[in-house]
């Protein structure tokens, strides 16, 4: 047993650093564990800054489309609604100009001497009131009502005066009278008809009357003669002649049926039947898919909402007796930065090119004067009373130059921006900002040789009588802040919005950055400490191994062997799998010692808790009785013990070396 244990102690350097736990721990010692942060604070605080973002982003999705559903709600007209009242007396002071067109050389132009020479005198203008009466509310969603307009003149805001200011222009009554019998013999027209109108001493073909006469009217006695001689279906319905004698009158009001928006607030504003009918009655319906009688489209004060560029306005008024197709022009800003969109007359609207636009066809179907009017005219004399009146943009607007030359003259060139027709309309809530209905009136005067007064006129020729606008320069304030809460409000709310949405993304992001930085330096410090942890424990059994490795030099030499391989297999891992089998050797020089072997029983190593102050003693202690136990051994070795020390002392040596590189390779 002397000789066995004393073989097994290589030198005096191995024992003091092998030998006892106590110096090992010591050198162990020097390498720390890194320090693993918690995430709980991180997560919470994670947690809390996505439910803030979520939240927020998901009201800034939602904003426009609940925005929407609320405008929409508000907009349906209903009885004794806010709006209702709103639009039953709007808190607007819509105008009506007009020009007229002084005919300064009538007489020459009747003699046929000269083409007309005209000077354009105005505008006259007048401040209405709109009153909606008759309101009628019906259950499919629809309301009945008639519009009552009151006039005031400006007398600040017109050329002149309108009772004294004198104004020559053609006699349309008279021109209507001729026109009216163009198909009669020509010996009736002569003998007959010329006749009488002859009779009348101070009737000339053209009149000179004040603009209060002219566009309210002025008693017109061949009115009455027509009623006299002519069938009651035929005659006028009216005794007094003036341009714009409807718009004022209180009784016999025409009646609209419109769409209140409920069920579909898009129908808001639509009118769907004019005086119960859908349709005008006026133009052929000879063509199939004729539309010229459809009554469709919106007055003109409000359309529908949510109005996209790409849509078609439409326009509708008795008095043009037509709906007006009207298109996107380009983007405007009212009284207060409220947003628009500008909307003009399509271009098919009073075109003549019916191979390019046969829509239009119909409404030349069976009229005369189309024979001799171009682009840019509307011949309308189904609709006045068999008139020959033609309709027409101010100052010829889109009229070929040419052809409006050879007309008149003394005109100014078209101006769109002062002669031309537009609205412009709040594309959200549909209201009308700003309208521009401009329309002038023109007479076709044509030479019929049977009549004296125009026997010699120039054939053909459009004489322009006035010029008229309507419309509303610009909403009150009122208005425009009950339109604010539907149009601009809501945007700066979802700007507000956006900038929270902004303001928690910041420091969320920056949790989220935190979060990871701490996360991945959790990682690396959970493995340097397992590297350490593992290098521990390949220390420990290479510990074991230097001390189990006596019994036999061949067994060292193998478990060398198999440490070598299992530490270029795997530093990291400190040969764990390698020194397996040498713990199983050290297992079987346990089994061998129970039945007799050389075991040595007195290098078992148990790792216990020393102080401090005691390490140093304990060392130098085990250290003497190492070399004094070594001593007493070399003085009986023999040569067998001899070469087990050498592999002992190399295995030491080779051991000490891979400790020290697992370490360093533990602490990178």
């Amino acid at each position: 047993m002397d000789s066995y244990e004393a073989g097994i102690l290589p030198t005096p350097v191995i024992a003091d650093k092998f030998a006892t736990p106590v110096a090992y721990q010591s050198l162990r010692s020097r390498q720390k564990s890194k320090r693993i942060h918690s995430m709980k604070s991180m997560y919470c605080s994670l947690s809390v800054c996505s439910i803030l973002v979520a939240l927020i982003g998901l009201s800034y999705l939602l904003f426009d489309p609940i925005v929407k559903y609320v405008i929409l709600g508000r907009l349906v007209l209903r009885n004794e609604s806010d709006f209702a009242e709103l639009w039953k007396k709007p808190p607007i002071t819509p105008h009506f100009k007009v020009y007229f067109f002084n005919l300064t050389n009538a007489e020459e132009f009747f003699k046929g001497n000269a083409i007309p020479h005209l000077e354009e005198v105005g505008p006259y203008t007048y401040h209405q009131n709109w009153i909606k009466e008759n309101v009628t509310w019906h259950s499919n969603g629809t309301m009945t009502y008639s519009t009552r307009k009151e006039f005031k003149f400006m007398r600040e805001l017109s050329y002149s005066d309108q009772s004294t200011t004198n104004i020559t222009i053609i006699n349309v009554p008279l021109l209507s009278a001729y026109y009216q019998s163009r198909k009669m013999g020509y010996y009736v027209k002569a003998w007959g008809l010329d006749s009488v109108l002859e009779s009348f001493k101070e009737m000339n073909a053209w009149v000179t009357r004040t603009p209060e006469e002219l566009i309210w009217g002025y008693p017109e006695p061949l009115f009455d003669l027509a009623k006299a001689y002519l069938p009651e279906d035929s005659a006028p319905p009216m005794d007094n002649f003036g341009f714009f004698t409807k718009k004022n009158q209180t009784e016999n009001l025409a009646q609209y049926t419109m769409y209140t928006g409920s069920g579909n607030p898009y129908n808001l504003s639509k009118i769907s039947l004019f005086n119960g009918k859908n349709s005008l009655g006026i133009w052929s319906e000879e063509r199939e898919g004729a539309t010229c009688n459809k009554v469709q489209g919106s007055d003109g004060a409000t359309f529908n909402p949510y109005i996209q560029k790409d849509e078609t306005l439409w326009f509708f008024n008795d008095q043009l007796c037509r709906s007006l197709p009207l298109v996107f022009d380009r983007k405007i800003k009212s009284r207060k930065d409220m947003p628009g969109y500008r909307f003009i007359p399509r271009n098919d609207v009073f075109n003549m090119d019916f191979e390019k636009y046969p829509q239009n066809k119909c409404f030349c179907d069976g009229e005369e004067l189309c024979e001799i009017i171009g682009d840019g005219m509307f011949a309308v004399p189904k609709c006045q009373f068999k008139a020959p009146i033609i309709l027409s943009w101010p100052h010829f607007l889109h009229v070929n130059e040419t052809f409006k030359n050879n007309m008149v003259s003394g005109l100014k060139p078209a101006d769109p921006e002062k002669h031309g027709f537009h609205f412009d309309v709040q594309p959200i809530t549909g209201t009308t900002l700003s309208a521009k209905a401009r329309v002038q009136i023109n007479v076709a005067v044509r030479q019929d040789k049977a009549f004296t007064k125009i026997s010699n006129v120039k054939n053909n020729t459009i004489v322009p009588l006035l010029w008229f606008e309507e419309g509303i320069e610009e909403l009150g304030d009122e208005l425009l802040d009950v339109i604010a809460e539907a149009v601009t409000h809501p945007p700066m709310y979802k700007k507000y919005i956006l900038f929270m949405l902004l303001g928690v993304s910041i420091p969320t992001t920056c949790v989220i950055f935190v979060a990871l930085t701490r996360f991945f330096m959790n990682v690396r410090a959970e493995r340097v400490n397992l590297r350490q942890n593992n290098g521990a424990d390949g220390g420990k059994k290479i510990r074991n191994l230097i001390q189990g490795s006596g019994a036999n030099p061949s067994q060292a030499k193998n478990q060398l062997a198999n440490f070598r391989k299992g530490h270029a297999h795997n530093p990291s891992q400190g040969s764990g799998k390698f020194l397996l089998e040498s713990e199983d050797s050290s297992r079987h020089h346990s089994r061998n010692s129970s039945t007799g072997s050389n075991i040595p029983t007195s290098t078992i190593v148990v790792e216990t808790y020393v102080e401090p102050e005691q390490q140093a003693v304990n060392g130098g202690v085990a250290s003497t009785e190492s070399y004094h136990a070594l001593s007493n051994h070399e003085n009986h070795e023999n040569h067998e013990n001899h070469e087990n020390h050498e592999v002992a002392s190399n295995l030491a040596e080779e051991a000490e070396r891979l400790l020290q590189q697992s370490d360093q390779r533990s602490s990178e």
